[in-house]
C-alpha cells in the first residue's frame, strides 16, 4: 500500500497523510456507530426517547459524511498507486 519509491518527498508525505486520515476515519466511524446504538430509542417515541431523536439524526448525518470522506480517501490512495496525481485535469 505504501509503494513510495521513486516519488517526490511531497508525494510521499501526502500519501502517508491520506493513509493516516483513512485509518482515523475508520476508527471515528466505529465510534459514531457505537454512539448511535447507545442513543437509539428502543421503545415508543415518548418523553426522553423523543428528545434524543435530534442528537440521533445529527450523529447519523455525521456518520454519513464520514463514510463519504473515507471513501474519497480510499479513492485518493488508489489514484496515488497509479501515479495519477492530476486525474481531474487529464485531456
Amino acid at each position: 500500500m505504501l509503494n513510495i519509491e521513486g516519488k517526490s518527498s511531497e508525494a510521499k508525505i501526502g500519501k502517508i497523510l491520506i493513509l493516516v486520515s483513512v485509518m482515523l476515519g475508520v476508527l471515528i466511524i466505529l465510534l459514531l456507530a457505537a454512539l448511535i446504538m447507545i442513543i437509539r430509542p428502543a421503545g415508543a417515541l415518548t418523553g426522553f426517547g423523543l428528545m434524543m431523536m435530534i442528537p440521533l439524526w445529527i450523529l447519523i448525518s455525521l456518520l454519513a459524511l464520514k463514510v463519504l470522506g473515507v471513501i474519497l480517501g480510499i479513492l485518493a490512495l488508489y489514484y496515488t498507486e497509479k501515479n495519477e496525481f492530476s486525474t481531474i485535469y487529464k485531456k
